[in-house]
């Protein structure tokens, strides 16, 4: 059996080529590599010879060096190395040319710093030829080569060219076409800042491009109308990327922080060369773009977002425009008022327009953020978040912390759309290749097949038709590696299931009764407010770690608080491994909440588990343990019971005139029943509840949207603490099983919200991934007219009890200005709204039924809760009224992101104002299927994803070792 694991160990690492396996740089042997060096001479002077060039941020020096320059070794038995070290002082990066590049079948080339950082690769054999690489922010690199010992013979190479990266100084003199590397100014914004939240798909488009190695611009990943995901990005014309060049083009996707004026900067390992020039401005024509095809489609680990576009000629009245600054970490540069039609408007600084170009452009001043060199060819996005411009000059710039409010002027879509281009295809014909008169075009996500590329067990096909001429043993022991491969892997898999034998062993820790007692004091009066946060005392060190399989480490740790009705947890700096996953569940293995993956690393909030005793555990590769941190943990005790009618606070029980949506009552609303949601948002050592709906769009594209009050507290600084739970009911009415929690997804960015002293209470946020089809959800619809509603119901949950419905038979009132007391938790003494005073016949709304949407006798949101005086009198209600703020009032009213209610659930601007509601199964692509929490198979960063083939190995093994009775 020994012998047995031993082959397949060497059998899967001969078997499957180089490029397939995980790798990570060997650094401790790298004073035994060969190294050349620039000479910093030759280096100044030709820094100095460019200085003017706007463009500009590195300068090529010829190397003439090959494969007898570099270092061989043999790390391991049957493997071939080959390295070579270069140096460059000063270099802020180093890429390379790399000539006559001959790779055999199986061999893997990389490009990585002396730090091990930046691991660019692996290429193979289909980059022979002439490869250009791509950055590596060093100023010493190494360019490894790995491939089996016997195809070391047929490895060749000229290295041709090095590229020093430098800042460059840049020009600020009239009107300076943009581009050049450097950092950007002291008012650029992060992506990751609250101004980008409602950018988030937009965000995924843009992308950083680095021309014949030496030039940088910016650029934007574009649908077109067969929506097939051809990578095809859109840039400006002066970026000079043209049909000589366009394979010396890397495009680089996510280079981004991922915190608000975080420290770490954006990876630069997503990166895809160019292939092909579809369409280009032509001549003398007053336009400045250049389309353009990528080599390959951007894996789905990429997670992007392929743009829509107008090509109306409709002027964009807000937006965003979304660009790296002098090739900076990605920015976002916002805009409130109204773009200006400018022709003929020279981009250069020669009065004269002599060596300059021209451009019909929309010219835009910034509300937030600028743009700089290295901005050029990014997109200008409208209020509906559709491309109409690129970007081709201007004067903005920072002053300090603010803009210097200059112009900048973007070549217009429109007039681009059917003028002359230098390929004979126009923009039109190569972005509507249906030949489709399509002038606006919405964009869209990456269209997954599933499962990914190649997969384990196409992986291990590959192996076996690898080994297929080495024998009929090793044939006959992948055979049996596919058959017992789902006992090695069963976390991954399948559902999980928690080992409970051995909780009693693991380490626990138990919070500070008195330190709850004092929280529990303080929060009383706090009407929506369900539980009350502490720091836990504990860290990685203080849980308990085994290896419950071979090559799996397993960490976990016990929270306890007595007398708590559900628990949850907020990481901070939270660092999962690649290949990570976390688990949530009680004592006694209900609520499992998870996986979650390194998808979730920084500030992570976990949903509830109903209980005073709950397991946090983290599942690895134990060559991974060492990776995996948090900085610190709070722990959140809830004092109210979630799914009882009984409560230990002072603030409110779930009454005894309530409905549940099981009962007669809620027979004709089934479909919005399953659209409302319950809702939890945590805010520093507080969490709160209040209720939503899942409505639809005109586009009717499953966008996961959730419509609540302002007044519940979702805004940019809470959007990624917040959790929406859906089907939080009992099965029976008055009885039966209570409802889940495992069915729930976190929040992503705020698409608009209630903005200063308007009268309206309303915040519209989107999920960070659409609803499972295990959820079988449902989309709302609604009604902006303003049409008294003549009778209806609200779904909610009152005090955050199991979902229960109200009805009324009575016209809702128009009250206008009618004053809310209490600010929820936007700390307010009161708010005004115009609303629709309701009474009701059935049922009733208490705190926590705040946000839950007012539907009319069509089924159709009309408003959402802010406040009254509705209440239970034993198994009647009060008789009181309760107020929804208007959605007709909120329709067009200011935004809170500068993006209005009606712009973005009428992203088409169809001009409807009625819209019915819908299945999630008929929207867009469907929702995807899934288990209930955690991070499912369709979202960025992998959710139940894999270990890849390599982390598959010890599992197998593991497996084998169950499987004694299997012999030759």
């Amino acid at each position: 059996m020994r012998a047995m694991r031993a082959t397949l160990a060497a059998l899967l690492l001969i078997a499957l080529p180089f490029a397939a396996q995980a790798y990570k740089p060997d650094l401790d042997s790298l004073s035994n590599v060969a190294r050349l060096h620039l000479d910093a001479d030759a280096v100044a002077s030709a820094i100095a010879a460019v200085r003017a060039q706007p463009r500009q941020f590195a300068v090529g020096r010829d190397l003439g060096a090959h494969v007898a320059d570099g270092s061989w070794d043999e790390p391991q038995a049957g493997v071939a190395r080959w390295r070579l070290r270069l140096g460059s002082d000063g270099a802020e990066s180093l890429s390379f040319r790399i000539d006559a590049l001959s790779l055999p079948a199986d061999a893997a080339l990389y490009v990585y710093g002396a730090d091990g950082k930046d691991l660019q690769g692996p290429f193979t054999s289909a980059s022979n030829g002439t490869l250009w690489t791509p950055l590596v922010r060093a100023d010493d690199a190494i360019i490894e080569a790995r491939m089996p010992y016997a195809e070391k013979s047929r490895f060749s190479l000229t290295l041709g060219r090095a590229f020093h990266g430098y800042r460059a100084f840049r020009a600020r003199s009239a009107i300076v076409a943009k581009g050049a590397l450097g950092d950007s100014g002291a008012c650029e914004i992060d992506v990751a800042c609250p101004a980008g939240n409602s950018w988030q798909k937009q965000i995924r488009a843009a992308v950083l491009l680095q021309i014949a190695g030496m030039y940088l611009c910016s650029g934007t990943l574009v649908n077109n109308s067969a929506q097939d995901d051809r990578p095809l990005i859109l840039t400006a014309n002066h970026c000079d990327v043209d049909s000589g060049n366009v394979s010396e083009t890397n495009v680089y996707f996510n280079v981004q922080k991922s915190s608000c004026g975080g420290n770490a900067d954006g990876p630069i390992n997503q990166v895809i060369a160019g292939k092909t020039v579809l369409a280009k401005t032509s001549g003398t024509a007053v336009t400045d773009y250049t389309l353009f095809e990528l080599a390959n489609l951007p894996p789905s680990a990429y997670d992007v977002y392929y743009a829509g576009w107008d090509a109306s000629t409709g002027t964009p009245q807000s937006g965003a425009a979304i660009h790296h600054p002098g090739g900076d970490d990605k920015k976002i540069s916002v805009y409130t008022q109204s773009a200006q039609s400018v022709d003929n408007v020279c981009i250069g600084s020669d009065p004269a327009c002599r060596g300059a170009f021209r451009v019909d452009a929309w010219a835009v001043q910034w509300a937030q953020g600028t743009t700089e060199a290295g901005s050029s060819g990014s997109a200008l996005f409208d209020q509906n978040g559709r491309i109409v411009g690129t970007l081709s000059g201007g004067d903005g710039d920072c002053a300090g912390t603010a803009n210097n409010g200059g112009t900048d002027y973007f070549a217009r879509l429109d007039r681009a759309w059917t003028a002359t281009s230098s390929t004979g295809t126009t923009l039109k014909a190569a972005l509507t290749p249906d030949g489709e008169n399509k002038m606006t075009l919405d964009g869209k996500n990456r269209s997954d097949s599933g499962g990914g590329s190649f997969g384990w067990l196409s992986l291990l096909m590959l192996a076996f038709g690898a080994v297929c001429r080495r024998g009929r043993a090793q044939r006959r022991m992948v055979l049996r590696t596919v058959a017992v491969l789902g006992l090695a892997f069963p976390f991954v898999s399948s559902a999980y299931s928690p080992e409970l034998a051995s909780l009693p062993t693991v380490a626990q820790v138990r919070l500070n009764p008195v330190t709850v007692k004092n929280a529990l004091e303080s929060a009383k009066g706090q009407p929506l407010q369900f539980a009350v946060g502490m720091a836990i005392e504990a860290g990685v060190a203080d849980g308990t770690w085994d290896e419950p399989e071979a090559g799996l480490a397993r960490w976990r740790l016990r929270i306890n608080s007595s007398g708590a009705h559900a628990l949850n947890f907020r990481f901070d700096d939270l660092q999962l491994p690649e290949h990570a996953q976390l688990y949530l569940y009680t004592n006694n293995g209900a609520d499992v909440q998870g996986p979650y993956t390194a998808a979730r690393n920084g500030r992570f909030v976990t949903p509830l588990v109903r209980s005073e005793d709950a397991v946090i555990e983290v599942r690895m590769p134990y060559e991974e343990k060492a990776d995996f941190s948090f900085a610190s943990a709070s722990a959140f005790h809830a004092f109210r019971d979630l799914d009882s009618k009984s409560f230990s606070n002072t603030s409110g029980t779930s009454g005894a005139c309530e409905f549940d949506v099981a009962c007669p009552i809620g027979d004709g609303y089934s479909d919005q029943i399953r659209s409302t949601v319950l809702i939890t948002i945590v805010k520093g050592l507080s969490e709160y509840l209040c209720s939503g709906s899942l409505v639809n769009n005109t586009s009717e594209d499953g966008t996961p949207l959730v419509l609540t009050a302002n007044h519940c507290g979702v805004d940019s600084s809470t959007i990624d603490q917040t959790t929406a739970y859906f089907n939080v009911q009992r099965s029976a009415c008055g009885s039966g099983t209570v409802g889940t929690v495992t069915q729930n997804i976190a929040g992503l960015s705020v698409r608009a919200g209630t903005s200063g002293k308007t009268v309206t209470d309303y915040t519209l946020f989107e999920l960070a991934s659409k609803p499972p089809s295990s959820f079988d959800a449902y989309y709302d619809g609604w009604d902006s007219r303003g049409n008294s509603p003549t009778s209806g119901a609200v779904i909610h949950h009152p005090s955050g009890d199991d979902k229960k419905i109200s009805t009324y038979t009575q016209t809702a009132q128009k009250t206008d200005n009618v004053r809310i007391t209490g600010g929820g938790l936007l700390g307010l003494s009161g708010f005004s709204v115009n609303a629709w005073g309701v009474s009701w016949a059935n049922g009733t709304t208490e705190e926590g039924s705040s946000g839950s949407g007012l539907l009319d006798r069509n089924r159709h949101i009309v408003g959402t809760l802010s406040g009254g005086n509705g209440g239970c009198s034993g198994t009647s209600n009060n008789g009181a009224t309760d107020y929804f703020a208007r959605l007709d009032q909120a329709w067009t009213a200011s935004s809170v992101t500068g993006v209005t209610l009606k712009a973005v659930l009428d992203p088409g601007n169809t001009g409807n104002t009625v819209l019915d509601g819908r299945d999630a199964s008929g929207l867009g692509s469907g929702s995807s299927g899934g288990s209930n929490s955690g991070d499912g198979s369709g979202s960025s960063g992998g959710g139940g994803g894999s270990f890849g083939w390599l982390g598959l190995l010890p599992l197998t093994l593991a497996a084998l070792r169950r499987q004694r009775r299997i012999r030759d």
